[in-house]
């Protein structure tokens, strides 16, 4: 026997149609009861907060930048953050930079008993949206059960 024989004789081992077919049947059978199991609305929720505390420190971020004041606002409706006081843009939306919408948490449910409503200085202090030379109290905002604090003097946003 010379050795191309020797090859020709090698069978390669794999798995056969069947097989694969058997495999893909047994799969979509489980899909089928785990899907529907699956419950998206928690980290729908979990998203509508982690996105209103990203619009809270993007207002920040901005008043700090930009020198003005500006406003975030999160209600069950969702998520703005708006241009408080500076000629000639006060009381324009700022588009979310990540997707241009004016809306800071579209995509996901939240739940917010009452709205806030936070105002920053040019320095990143939280103030008064009426009045914006009267500084605010370390404010705590309830969002689907988790707390939002933002600081007093620094504006900071975190969970406690």
């Amino acid at each position: 026997m010379t050795p191309s024989d020797t090859r020709r004789q090698t069978r390669l081992s794999g798995a056969t149609l069947v097989e694969l077919v058997v495999v893909i049947l047994v799969i979509g059978v489980l899909a089928a009861f785990v899907v529907p199991r699956v419950n998206i609305s928690g980290f729908r929720q979990q998203g509508f907060y982690q996105q209103a505390q990203s619009a809270v420190r993007f207002a920040q971020k901005l008043a700090i930048s930009s020198g003005c004041v500006t406003r975030a606002q999160i209600s069950s409706a969702g998520c703005t953050v708006t241009w408080n006081v500076c000629a000639p843009a006060s009381g324009t939306n700022v588009p979310n930079p990540a997707t241009g919408s004016n809306d800071f948490c579209n995509n996901s449910d939240g739940t917010v008993p009452v709205a806030a409503d936070i105002s920053f200085d040019a320095i990143g202090r939280p103030v008064n949206s009426a009045t914006p030379t009267t500084f605010l109290a370390t404010q705590n905002v309830t969002i689907n059960g988790r707390t939002l604090r933002v600081e007093a003097q620094t504006g900071y946003a975190h969970e406690p």
